[in-house]
């Protein structure tokens, strides 16, 4: 049984990132790129709950049975993100292609100059879907938890001294981060928060994904409701080499959760937000950065299998 994500620990050590960082420096992107192949038969051989989640992915988003080879390519395509994050932060969208689809209704949300949540999610960059906000004249924080990934996130600070005073830390739980949300949006800035992870200790509803049932937890939903600003869905899929897809798309005006209604709107809206998801996930099925179980265990036998090979 895979753990559940905060519950696994930060693999890799402090020394192999600063080597990761050093090639960066001296070899650029294109030479340090084959310290990922290592990196990718490493997980292979070593990280067995992450590759039987991968599989169990991987089978749901394909419709058949994945072979190693699908298994080493998601693990190379989260390897190659977190790569480009580094050249991102230090180097900005120079020696990358980054190509914006943004719909209408977020175009008219910019031009109000007012604040907006971006659902964000652990499917392909971050980084990318940043500049892409930027792009667009956006000013965006993210509401993320710094307990998490902390090996990561203090090299990526080593790169980029301003990507701390662009975050919120979400760790801090009560009105104080409410409060700072609140003031983040006032002043205009599109604030991301992580929509599609649950904790064991969450408040979550149940929902509809690629084949089976998921948790989502409902807090985002909780303070969308509570600020009342737009949603903007916004992904940064990988399309491979240099080239980074940005999708920026309006869910909703605004969440309103009635009192009497709000478990049924509730639901019915992570069902929408799922929905999109499952969308985006198809679209680049190995850019989902999620290896843990993350499917509801009683509706694990939903997933789609390939039929049995013909003797």
């Amino acid at each position: 049984m895979t753990r559940s994500w905060e519950q696994q620990r930060e693999r890799g050590t402090v020394l192999a990132l600063k080597i990761v960082l050093w090639c960066t420096r001296l070899l650029g992107r294109t030479v340090t790129r084959l310290v990922l192949l290592p990196i990718t038969a490493y997980y292979l051989v070593f990280a067995g709950p992450a590759r039987r989640a991968s599989r169990d992915y991987l089978r749901r988003v394909l419709g058949r049975e994945p072979g190693i080879g699908d298994v080493a390519r998601h693990f190379h395509c989260l390897a190659s993100v977190t790569l480009d994050r580094m050249f991102l932060l230090r180097r900005g969208a120079d020696q990358f292609e980054v190509h914006r689809q943004v719909s209408p209704g977020v175009e008219a949300v910019a031009e109000k100059r007012g604040g907006a949540l971006l659902l964000l999610a652990h499917l392909g960059g971050y980084e990318a879907m940043r500049l892409g906000a930027k792009g667009k004249g956006m000013s965006l924080r993210v509401l993320m938890d710094l307990a998490v990934g902390r090996k990561l996130m203090s090299l990526l600070t080593t790169l980029n001294p301003d990507l701390t005073n662009q975050l919120i830390d979400a760790s801090e739980r009560g009105p104080g981060l409410v409060l700072k949300l609140r003031e983040a949006l006032e002043q205009g800035a599109f604030v991301g928060i992580m929509a599609d992870r649950a904790t064991a200790e969450e408040r979550a509803v149940e929902a509809d994904f690629l084949g089976g049932r998921a948790r989502f937890a409902i807090g985002p939903w909780m303070l969308a409701s509570a600020v009342g600003v737009p949603v903007i869905l916004a992904f940064g899929l990988y399309r491979g080499g240099k080239r980074y897809d940005v999708h920026l798309e309006l869910f909703s005006e605004r969440i309103v959760l009635p009192r009497g209604q709000r478990d049924a709107v509730l639901r019915g809206t992570v069902q929408n937000y799922a929905a999109r998801l499952e969308h985006y996930a198809r679209l680049a099925p190995y850019n989902w950065f999620n290896f843990y179980d993350y499917w509801v265990k009683d509706a694990a036998a939903s997933a789609p299998r390939a039929p049995p090979a013909t003797p």
